[in-house]
């Protein structure tokens, strides 16, 4: 099965929401376009064993998270199809059709693209279909499996791969995933694991012994109709969890305040890819982790938070290392290129010339090779240069790239592994349709196959989207292991899923046993502390790591290798089963986990709960679609054009600086954090309890008539903070001290200057502060007066007006990908730059994934680049910009903002 992602271009993105989500919706919405089997399907001519697709809704309503509802449209779509390997002129004809019962029929074997226009206004999906003469062999591909005990969804589905007849002139692969296709007929001896649609297991009961499923194709004893071999039945073990159940499984790793866990920010690391033998090694890399991540200067603000965090772990073993590999890898050399072990398509440039397409960019173009490709890089630019394919550049098909792409061949697809909560690495092609969301019409069908035919581009465009794919590095929930009805996009958060089932049920190992699990269950109504403090780390060598579920959790793999090692199966059956890790010697207590690495991504993982967005780039040029003037990206450390700019012409670029929602972040000089509410006194004084730290500074503001100012609680459940109100209710500024503060009771009476309609309360942590001040007396915020006024600067001689300060200027491509590729900004005058210039402060071009059209604080950060910046003192590389520790230390405790105003805002 697969769902149509809301954009496949992009990882996961926590705070991104499909087309017509608004809060607090009481309308069922539609979040996806589920389509069974999947998306990659794969029909045979012969041995009568038809094809069907089912089109489904998924639709929830936020004001009351409960499972996805699925609802048939099959009878209402449209299906369309393409043939890309067919002659230019031929490529709209002998297509594969659809019935309205969504019964496929194909005249002969080939590759073909094709798009489902679902009616009602639902959206498009689109997906690839190969047709082939025969099935010759098939498999399971998994070894064993783990599904989870539920009394209503059947959860994990077995992988099943399928060898087909050597249709050679058509240019099909040999060998296809044929899950879900209801070509094979399963079997569960035992009540205990329930058979369901598409193949999916329901787990009954919990088991305590694997039951051994059967699989038989269908067919394959009728005398003439299958070649020999195809008869023999396979078995696959299946275990059953039940994930829901308390356990008392949660141990401290280091705990300041266990007993108020409701007013903390409670982490937890929980173990992926990790057999029961390797609770040690999971113990050894969490207690380093954690260590690192609040000791030592490169994670800060973590270290200076460390008194408002809890940190737990809790250890479920796996049946086997490693998590499953979802794209298929090139499994021999080929053409001259050795890319065995690398993942389709390969993300590496490899010594491309410097405008040349990346191998994914020219996939997203030109489409995958055909099986057996082996024209001329000349003689398939010649022959791409005629398909009208969209965004083709033959100056940039390099005859490197070209001989990089026709080598990715595979011959198999890399055995699952059996992890306990089933999380995935990179995605399968059967996952991959881009879905184009409500209100999004499909483009109709072309004239006819003629260069220039209307429409033919606008269609081949739409069609091509099936190969334009995400990262590898995304680590997620395997929509192979959960249900379609809780698990619908890592974007959502799922609710009901067998992860969040797990976490509410964690109870502390010690008496009183607190049910502390319960923070860790989303809550889109309120802001929970600790939302997003969920730390799955797999035992994988590959690197990987995500925040996803809607920014409830994150993964991290501890490798950091880019090739997948394996093992082909000898024989005719071409399986593939990965290499398991070297075990774990003295010399290397923690195995292949690259811990510094590990680190770094687990700070930036968490990161993500603060409403912090990723900055590093992965595509060139603007993200397409997103033209919303009066909304900008969610995320508080990145803005985007079409929000900033100033309505002038859009090819200008020009930006509003007053629209730059961190221009206005003050820098501090005292700070404070309310442990109770405040209390109005008389018309124009009340009183704020800040406690007896620090009493001294307040003392000594008191004494100098400081400006003091109180800004209110109010982020909500996304942890979203800028742009800070102003509004009355939620700030008063110009405070004097009233009298001197009580050192032992740490209150402070605040005075409003003149009168006021009324003295909000503020709320329980809400922040009291002195704002740092010039020598002239005006206040001075986290973006220089010099910068604020360069970048607003209309005069002519000023190039860079209302624009970035990346001396780097090229969009085209994506920049910073190398560790030693460091944005560095162009001098403004009268501005001293930091000592490591990107460190500045100011507004940069580039993130959110992509080169042009989003903007950050600074030239780096960890957001952006976990292990660079240009010093060899690794304490200094890879660390949050200035403005992500103002935002993370504001919403855990602003307590501190002066600590790390005074020790690390950059400097000259």
């Amino acid at each position: 099965m697969i769902w149509g992602r809301w954009d496949d271009r992009t990882p996961s993105l926590p705070g991104d929401r499909p087309v017509g989500v608004t809060m607090a919706s009481t309308v069922p919405i539609t979040a996806d376009l589920p389509v069974f089997p999947h998306l990659d399907l794969h029909l045979v001519l012969s041995g009568d064993l038809p094809l069907k697709i089912q089109v489904f809704s998924r639709t929830f309503t936020e004001a009351a998270p409960q499972p996805f509802v699925l609802t048939e449209q099959t009878q209402g779509s449209t299906f369309h199809f393409f043939a890309p390997h067919h002659s230019v002129g031929d490529r709209l004809n002998r297509l594969p059709t659809v019935n309205s019962q969504g019964v496929v029929t194909a005249q002969e074997p080939g590759v073909y693209l094709f798009q489902i226009t679902v009616g009602g206004g639902f959206g498009v999906v689109v997906g690839r279909l190969q047709v082939h003469q025969e099935i010759e062999d098939w498999w399971f591909g998994n070894t064993s499996m783990t599904t989870a005990k539920d009394s209503k969804f059947a959860h994990a589905q077995p992988s099943l791969y399928a060898k087909f007849s050597n249709d050679s002139a058509a240019g099909t692969d040999l060998v296809g995933d044929i899950t879900g296709h209801d070509y094979i007929e399963l079997k569960s001896p035992s009540s205990d694991v329930v058979i369901s649609s598409g193949g999916r297991l329901r787990g009954a009961a919990e088991t305590t012994t694997p039951v051994i499923i059967t699989g038989e194709l269908k067919g394959a004893h009728k005398e003439g109709t299958r070649k020999e071999g195809t008869d023999k039945a396979h078995v696959l073990p299946v275990r059953v969890v039940d994930y829901a159940k308390s356990r008392t499984t949660l141990t401290r790793v280091r705990a300041t305040d266990v007993a108020n866990h409701e007013d903390q920010c409670n982490m937890v690391f929980i173990a992926e890819g990790f057999r029961a033998q390797d609770a040690q090694l999971f113990d050894r890399i969490v207690q380093r982790t954690v260590r690192d991540m609040f000791e030592k200067p490169r994670h800060q603000p973590y270290p200076l938070l460390s008194k408002s965090f809890n940190v737990f772990s809790s250890f479920e073993p796996s049946e086997q290392q490693l998590v499953t590999c979802g794209p298929r890898v090139v499994s021999a050399a080929g053409n001259g290129v050795d890319l065995t072990g690398r993942r389709i398509p390969e993300s590496d440039p490899r010594g491309l010339p410097p405008n040349s397409y990346s191998v994914q960019e020219l996939v997203e173009r030109v489409g995958l090779p055909r099986r057996g490709e082996n024209r001329s890089p000349q003689q398939l630019r010649d022959l791409w240069k005629t398909q009208s394919l969209t965004d083709f550049a033959e100056g940039r098909a390099s005859d490197l790239v070209v001989e990089t792409w026709k080598a990715h061949q595979s011959e198999g697809f890399l055995q699952a592994s059996d992890t306990f909560y089933g999380l995935y690495l990179g995605r399968r092609w059967a996952d991959g349709g881009r879905f184009h969301g409500q209100g999004e019409p499909a483009v109709q069908p072309p004239a006819g196959d003629a260069p220039n035919a209307p429409r033919l581009k606008e269609f081949i465009d739409r069609v091509y989207e099936f190969y334009r794919v995400a990262g590898h590095q995304t680590l997620e929930l395997d929509p192979r292991r959960h249900a379609p009805e809780v698990y619908a996009d890592s974007n959502a958060a799922n609710p009901g899923n067998a992860v969040l089932g797990y976490l509410a049920g964690l109870r502390l190992a010690e008496p009183p046993n607190l049910p502390i699990g319960q923070n860790w269950v989303p809550d889109d109504t309120r802001f929970r502390k600790s939302r997003g403090m969920v730390a799955i780390i797999a035992y994988e060598s590959l690197l990987g790591g995500t925040a996803f579920n809607k920014g409830t959790m994150t993964a991290s793999t501890v490798g950091r290798q880019g090739k997948v090692e394996f093992t082909k199966a000898s024989g005719t059956r071409p399986v593939m089963t990965r290499t398991p890790p070297p075990p774990v010697v003295a010399k290397e207590p923690l195995g292949v986990t690259d811990i510094d690495h590990l680190v770094n991504k687990v700070a930036h993982e968490f990161a993500h709960s603060f409403n912090l967005g990723d900055e590093y780039e992965d595509f060139g040029g603007d993200r397409q679609g997103d033209n919303d003037p009066f909304h900008d990206v969610i995320f508080d450390n990145l803005a985007k054009l079409s929000f900033l700019h100033q309505g002038a012409p859009p090819q200008d670029r020009k930006l509003n600086p007053g629209r730059i929602k961190w221009f206005a972040v003050p820098r501090v000089r005292i700070s404070g954090k309310l442990l109770k509410p405040s209390q109005t006194l008389l018309p124009d004084i009340f009183e704020v309890t800040v406690g007896t730290a620090d009493m001294g500074k307040w003392v000594q503001a008191f004494t100098d008539n400081a400006k003091v100012t109180v800004r209110n609680f109010t982020t909500g459940a996304d942890n979203r903070q800028l742009p800070l109100s102003a509004a009355p209710a939620d700030m008063l500024t110009n405070l004097t001290i009233a009298s001197r503060p009580d050192e032992k009771q740490g209150t402070l009476f605040l005075q409003t200057s003149g009168p006021v309609a009324a003295i909000p309360v503020f709320k329980k942590g809400s922040v009291v502060f002195v704002q740092r001040t010039d020598p002239s007396g005006l206040p001075v915020f986290v973006v220089d007066k010099a910068v604020r006024d360069f970048v607003a600067d209309p005069s002519p001689a000023n190039q860079r007006s209302h624009g970035p300060l990346n001396r780097n200027r090229d969009t085209t491509k994506p920049f910073g990908k190398k560790e030693e590729e460091t944005d560095l900004p162009i001098n403004v005058p009268g501005f001293v730059p930091p000592k490591f210039a990107y460190q500045m402060v100011g507004i940069f071009e580039g993130g959110n994934h992509f080169a042009g059209g989003f903007y950050r604080a600074s030239g780096e950060c960890k957001m952006r680049g976990q292990d660079r910046g240009t010093t060899n003192d690794a304490d200094l590389r890879g660390v949050f910009c200035f403005l992500c520790k103002w935002l993370i230390v504001n919403l855990i405790d602003p307590a501190q903002h002066a600590p790390l105003d005074a020790h690390q805002y950059p400097r000259a």
